[in-house]
Order: C-alpha cells, then sequence, then structure tokens
C-alpha cells in the first residue's frame, strides 16, 4: 500500500514540476514578447533622434548603446526574479523554463532565412525581418551599430541569449547572493554604470570634435562608389558620429553630381572625369571646372564564376567593345555569343570607357536592353543573366570588391595583370581611374570646400581617401 502511494506522490510531483514549468514557460514567453515590444517602441523613436544628433560623437553611440544593454539587463534580471519568488523547490525548473524563448529564436531565425529571398549578410534586410521581431527592444541600438561594420551578424545572434541569461540570473540571484545587502545599497552600486555613463555622455558632446560645424560644412556630391570616403571625410572634419555622417550623406551618381555643381546645389563633388557632354553643359552655364586628384581606384572588367576565360589583354577588350570579336571562343571560352554589357552614356564608368579604354577605337552601340543604369545592375547583371554565363562588364574596383560585392561574379586580368591594391598602387595594373574632387572655379578662395581639397592633398587627408577605400593620389 505504501508503495503504491508513494508511486502516486512520485507522479504528483513530477506533474506538478512539469505544470509549474509550462506555466513559467508561458509566462516569460508572454511578458518577453511584452517588455520587447514596449521598451523597442517607446525607446527607439527618442534613442534614434539622439544618435544622431551631431553633437553625439562615436564614443557618444557607443554610451549609449552600453547604458541601454545594461537598463535592458537590469530589466530582464528584475523580471526573473520576480517570476521565480515563491516558487518552493523547484528553482531548477524554472531555470530550464527560459529554454522556449532560445527555441523561438532560433526558429525565427530559420524562418526567415528559408522563406526569404533577402541577401543573409545584410543584417536588415528581409531574410532577418523575423529575427528582428523575436529581439524587438534590441532593434534601436543594433541598427545604429551595424554602422561600423564588421561582426554586427555574430553580435545580433549573440544579442538573442542576452534576455534569457538575465531572466536565469534574476532567478539565481532571487533570496542568495542579495540577501544581507541594504535595498539602497544595492540600488546605489546597480545605478552607478549609467549615471557615469550619462555624465561621460554629456562630457563627450561639449568637447570640440572637428575643425567645422555641420553648418559650416559644404554641401557635396559624388558617384555611388564614394559615399563611404565621403563618409569618413565628414566624420573626420566635424566630430558627427558614423551614423549621421552615413545619414547626411546622399550622393545622386556621378552625372547628376556634376549637374549640381555646375547649378549651384552642390559645392565640391567627388567623381571621375566628366563626359564631354558635362563639359560642354558647364561652358553653356559659364562655369569652368576645377579637378583636383586626390585618390586612384582601377576600372576592371567582370565576368560570371562560370566562365573559364580569366583574363583578356587591351586590345581583346576594345575588339569585344567595338563588335569585333562576338563569341567566347574567340578569346580561348565556350563557344558561347559575347553579351557585352555598357552602362548608361554620362556615367562615371561609361566616361571612362569611352575616354580611358576605348580612347583609339570605337565603341560600338548596343540594343537598350543591354545597356544599364545602375552600377549594381550591371554587377546582377553579369552574377546572372538568364542563368547564362555570357556576359561581360565593367565597374570601379572598390564599389565591385567591397560595396557590392557578388560572389557569382570574378574579376578579369588586363594584359596579365589582376587589379588589386598593390597593381593600383604600382601602376602595374593599365585601366587606373582617378577619383577628383571637382569645384566651381568661382568659389570664393576661403570657401570651406577649398580648404577641404587642400587638406585632402595632404598628409591627413590622403590617410581618409585610404580609409575610405580609394589608393592615395600620391601612392607608388
Amino acid at each position: 500500500m505504501s508503495d503504491k502511494n508513494g508511486a502516486t506522490n512520485r507522479g504528483e510531483v513530477v506533474s506538478s514540476k512539469w505544470g509549474v514549468w509550462f506555466r513559467k514557460s508561458i509566462i516569460f514567453c508572454l511578458m518577453y514578447v511584452v517588455l520587447s515590444f514596449f521598451f523597442g517602441g517607446i525607446v527607439g523613436v527618442p534613442a534614434g533622434k539622439l544618435l544622431l544628433h551631431h553633437q553625439v560623437p562615436d564614443l557618444g553611440v557607443f554610451l549609449i548603446a552600453a547604458v541601454y544593454f545594461y537598463l535592458m539587463v537590469t530589466v530582464f534580471v528584475s523580471f526573473g526574479s520576480y517570476v521565480s519568488r515563491d516558487t518552493g523547490a523547484y528553482p531548477r525548473i524554472i531555470l530550464l523554463s527560459i529554454i522556449p524563448l532560445l527555441g523561438f529564436a532560433l526558429y525565427y531565425w530559420g524562418l526567415g532565412m528559408q522563406l526569404s529571398d533577402g541577401d543573409a549578410r545584410e543584417l536588415w534586410s528581409s531574410s532577418w525581418m523575423w529575427y528582428s521581431l523575436n529581439q524587438y527592444w534590441a532593434n534601436p541600438v543594433l541598427k545604429v551599430l551595424s554602422a561600423y561594420g564588421a561582426g554586427m551578424t555574430a553580435v545580433t545572434l549573440v544579442v538573442a541569449l542576452v534576455p534569457s541569461i538575465s531572466i536565469m540570473l534574476g532567478v539565481v540571484l532571487q533570496g542568495r547572493i542579495m540577501v544581507g545587502v541594504k535595498n539602497r545599497t544595492r540600488m546605489l552600486v546597480w545605478g552607478a554604470f549609467p549615471v557615469l555613463g550619462v555624465l561621460a555622455l554629456l562630457i563627450s558632446m561639449v568637447v570640440p570634435k572637428g575643425s567645422y560645424t555641420v553648418h559650416q560644412y559644404p554641401r557635396i556630391d559624388g558617384a555611388t562608389a564614394a559615399i563611404p570616403f565621403a563618409e569618413k571625410l565628414k566624420s573626420e572634419l566635424t566630430g558627427v558620429n558614423q551614423l549621421r555622417a552615413a545619414d547626411d550623406t546622399r550622393f545622386n551618381t556621378t552625372h547628376e553630381a556634376y549637374l549640381n555643381l555646375i547649378e549651384g546645389r552642390a559645392d565640391l563633388i567627388f567623381v571621375a572625369g566628366p563626359s564631354e557632354d558635362e563639359i560642354s553643359t558647364a561652358t553653356k552655364n559659364g562655369i569652368e571646372l576645377e579637378l583636383h586628384p586626390v585618390g586612384k581606384d582601377a576600372f576592371i572588367f567582370l565576368v560570371n564564376q562560370k566562365n573559364p576565360v580569366n583574363g583578356l589583354s587591351s586590345e581583346q577588350i576594345q575588339d569585344i567593345y567595338g563588335g569585333f570579336i562576338m563569341n567566347w571562343s574567340e578569346v580561348g571560352g565556350k563557344n558561347e555569343p559575347i553579351l557585352a554589357l555598357q552602362r548608361d552614356a554620362n556615367s562615371g564608368s561609361q566616361t571612362f570607357m569611352e575616354q580611358g579604354v576605348m580612347a583609339d577605337a570605337v565603341l560600338s552601340e548596343v540594343p537598350k536592353e543591354q545597356k544599364v543604369s545602375l552600377m549594381g545592375g550591371l554587377i546582377d547583371r553579369v552574377a546572372a543573366y538568364n542563368n547564362e554565363e555570357n556576359a561581360i562588364g565593367y565597374s570601379f574596383h572598390y564599389y565591385a570588391s567591397e560595396m557590392y560585392h557578388q560572389e557569382e561574379v570574378k574579376f578579369l586580368t588586363v594584359d596579365g595583370v589582376m587589379p588589386n591594391r598593390d597593381t593600383i598602387h604600382s601602376g602595374a595594373y593599365p585601366y587606373t581611374a582617378e577619383l577628383y574632387a571637382v569645384t566651381r572655379s568661382n568659389l570664393p578662395q576661403d570657401h570651406a570646400a577649398r580648404k577641404i581639397v587642400k587638406w585632402l592633398q595632404g598628409e591627413e587627408g590622403q590617410r581618409i581617401v585610404e580609409e575610405g577605400g580609394f589608393i592615395a593620389a600620391g601612392g607608388s
């Protein structure tokens, strides 16, 4: 009889444990959703405005991020401590109740990667949409930190563990480590970090940071490939954080940048050399363009990875784009017609193609469907043009290798030389393109645009050119 009662009691204990686990798991999941969306929504708007303030430097961005994560850890620790009160003999069961939170994080990550056609390498693409909903509380800060480069994918995945670990910490701390510590002392110790962080933020905001205020900084435009360089330049000269610099930098492609400079909507542009049409437009408007070389890049040719051709000579490139070589078999490839893509007239790459590559040859006219308006669109066409491998296109090295890198595309050697930083530096690669800082001749001599051009040609300026992805103008 006693055995039967013992078995019954053990069954009731097991049932009770599973009941506690289930109830606490539901509470953790529901309250996590409420806390996540409450703090993500409430904090997101003011945090975004604060982080874009021109007086918040890069150090301030990281201070805000650190204080925010610290406060959110406090919220989740307190939540775990509160839920674990009066749990009797089941503290380990409470710890296991956070497993569904981890399970949902993994599920949402897999769901997004499986259902979406977005780029998994881009954190804010549609592939990450479900996962970002899972950790909505952290999104305001993660979006800011993503402007600071590599490693953010790993950080974003790790952040999913923060709520669960914090809740577990709250469960452990409840009734144990904190016993005997006065509430007032505990609050003072726990609250010291955010207070110090806010004080450091205020100090960083009042310390002078740059040579120009955002109001003194000239109106700048340029080519798409020069955007990262322009962002670093603004951050360096005004002291604004990288997020603000990126938000302020809105380039309109090479041709539009030239028109904006000519018509007075920009004071300084970063572009390749002007086309004949752009020079003519400037002359008609009584404007003389002043071109100042500040950096170098390479003009490259690219094909699909599956194309067996790895290099071409300068003459072969001219013959392909002149309409004399029309099949890949003529240059060591398959017996397939060559689809020679071009850019629209007056784009930076098309101008270099006409003036730099085909200077002593005739560039053939192609049907409209072989002309691509955007540089990224041309790379996409080469990567997968109707699932064929017969296209060839061109771009600038930094844009194609860093800003719009495609695994399905490979760069061709030209005259046996592969385009890279070393061959651009040395001049061994035949098609080296200048990055110009272009101003109008009618700008006053003390104009900020002129001062920035002069600074760029100095040692500190050339360092920023290199950090922006280009090769220093004096590189050799």
